[in-house]
């Protein structure tokens, strides 16, 4: 259904045009019929399910309680005569980081850094308030023309509250959000604070001070990248002010894989880097350091460091002699004094490491089943699922994607969750989805799919939740 223009929705806004259309529903641009004022109507898509209204109620609760100049003003909220909700708000004209980002390519690092000092502020508002964004993008943050310019964070559609005892709207295993800006916690599906929305912020800060993302792309190479690598130096083009060692620095610490190696809160955050721009906080560059980079480091109390001695020996690899090999009698026929008279222990066999862990995953989707009889949508199923995984369908509404060989259980989580991902994406509030790591006990035949012999416990359990 679109609204047309004319149109007196919640009592007093005049519908002016479409402006926008996305995965929740249109956003129009009107006007308060008696004032005059400009105002943005976001109305959720006439095909709509509880969780989906549920979902946008959420939205303009929660944009509500924030009152911030970079977060977007939220004015009134009801429903259309139909019934469909509808979110009047402040109408921000300007441009898209998104669209900034495509025009100009990376930005001189004190307007990045101005830019980013902003979000922090808009961030630091929303979690002042209880609150995770989930989503930050450029697409979700406008620019608003000045003097001075003013970046405004404008859609919180799948944002949630800190809460422990917030309500759940997204089942367990299920990835919400954008891929390409979510942090690793977020990709695997672990548990999400506040340092989750710095990462995805520290992503868009990247990509202004160098005009792409660390990890550019969606794919599973660059997710397991995101997830087990540093991230590379950030570089100015040539011809861009150089990006200062602090705050290539402190880029470094936000997009730490390590949640508790980030800072820890956008306040503390944009304090920091306003600081390096005014010149307030110096960081200086260690002289020779070459490159930024996360070193492990090892600390111990007096009473551990007693006890750490090097060992006598030190294994070879096999056929190979990197020195001469001296034993105590060697030493003693050396110096000149004798040790005394005992066996020398035998040393320890060779055992070799333990083989790495290797699992595979199970996805479980719950499709309509006039999508699953449907056979150009059992072959874009197929596509999503990959040449690396087995797919079948389980009844008239359940449909199964398993990793055929086992992999590292880190990249085993990060595919389950990109295909996932693309499940949601492809069928949106049509579709549930779950999934979780299996191991060698797992079996699936096509007795199991009969009823002629139990159904494996894993994937009961995934068929359960998505029929809870």
């Amino acid at each position: 259904m679109e609204l047309r223009p004319g149109t007196r929705v919640l009592g007093r806004y005049i519908v002016e045009r479409l402006i926008a259309e996305g995965g929740m529903g249109q956003i129009y641009r009107g006007k308060h019929e008696f004032l005059g004022l400009p105002v943005a109507l976001k109305v959720l898509t006439e095909d709509r399910s509880a969780d989906l209204a549920a979902r946008f109620e959420r939205e303009a609760m929660l944009m509500a309680k924030v009152n911030h100049p970079n977060v977007v003003t939220i004015l009134d909220y009801g429903f259309l005569d139909d019934g469909i909700p509808c979110i009047a708000m402040e109408f921000v004209q300007g441009e898209a980081l998104d669209q900034r980002i495509a025009r100009r390519g990376a930005l001189p690092w004190t307007e990045a850094a101005a830019h980013m000092a902003e979000l922090l502020g808009g961030l630091a508002a929303i979690h002042a308030m209880g609150v995770l964004h989930r989503d930050l993008k450029p697409s979700n943050i406008v620019v608003a023309p000045g003097p001075p310019e003013v970046l405004k964070l404008i859609d919180f559609g799948i944002a949630t509250r800190t809460a422990p005892d917030r309500t759940k709207y997204t089942q367990t295993g299920v990835v919400i959000g954008t891929p390409a800006y979510m942090s690793p916690e977020q990709l695997l599906s672990f548990p999400l604070d506040e340092r989750s929305d710095l990462y995805s912020a520290g992503l868009i800060f990247y990509q202004l001070l160098t005009g792409e993302l660390p990890f550019p792309g969606e794919k599973l190479t660059s997710v397991m990248r995101r997830i087990k690598d540093p991230v590379p130096r950030p570089v100015a083009p040539a011809m861009l002010p150089k990006i200062p060692y602090g705050i290539q620095r402190v880029l470094v610490s936000v997009l730490d894989p390590d949640t508790g190696a980030r800072p820890a809160s956008a306040a503390e955050l944009q304090r920091t880097i306003r600081g390096i721009a005014t010149g307030e906080v110096v960081i200086e560059e260690p002289r020779g350091e070459a490159e930024l980079k996360r070193q492990p480091t090892m600390q111990l109390d007096a009473a551990s460091a007693r006890t750490v001695a090097m060992p006598a020996t030190q294994p070879h690899p096999a056929g190979r002699v990197t020195g001469p090999i001296t034993s105590a009698k060697t030493v003693a026929h050396r110096t000149g004094f004798p040790l005394p008279d005992r066996e020398e222990p035998e040393p320890p066999p060779f055992e070799p490491p333990p083989a790495p862990e290797r699992r595979r995953f199970l996805v479980a989707a719950k499709l309509p089943p006039s999508r699953l009889a449907n056979q150009a949508e059992a072959r874009s199923l197929a596509e999503l699922a990959g040449r690396r995984c087995r797919c079948f369908k389980l009844g008239a509404q359940f449909w199964l994607a398993i990793l055929s060989a086992k992999i590292d259980p880190a990249e085993a989580a990060a595919a389950a969750g990109e295909i996932a991902a693309a499940v949601v994406e492809r069928y949106g509030d049509l579709a549930k989805v779950e999934w979780c790591l299996v191991d060698d006990s797992f079996v699936l035949t096509a007795a199991s799919f009969t009823g002629a012999a139990p159904m494996p416990e894993a994937l009961e359990g995934l068929i359960g939740k998505l029929t809870s």
